[in-house]
């Protein structure tokens, strides 16, 4: 029983393997190099929700969300900076909220 299970869970695994590897080939060759045309087509759907592979998601999710605001990596940064001050700032505040009802 043990091997039978054994050689069910690597028969599943190389399913798997065998399945991304189509994916990514899907992708690569079919979906991106005419991203434009095949944005709505059912067969970019049906990869999006099968799964990205992680070797293309970056790309991939660039593509599908894209960057109207125009966006740079400066700017993200930036703002990423000011969300982590204000995060730190709001933390001492419930802190000291906190302290304050232990007190009471």
């Amino acid at each position: 029983r043990r091997r039978e299970a054994d050689l069910r869970r690597r028969e599943r695994a190389r399913r798997r393997d065998v399945s991304m590897d189509e994916r990514r080939r899907q992708w690569t060759q079919e979906i991106l190099p005419a991203f434009g045309q095949a944005r709505g087509a059912r067969l970019c759907r049906e990869l999006c929700w099968a799964g990205i592979p992680s070797s293309l998601r970056r790309e991939v999710w660039g593509l599908c969300i894209g960057n109207p605001l125009q966006i740079t990596r400066e700017v993200f940064n930036t703002y990423r900076e000011h969300a982590y001050v204000a995060r730190q700032e709001l933390n001492r505040k419930r802190a000291a909220i906190a302290g304050r009802r232990d007190e009471e």
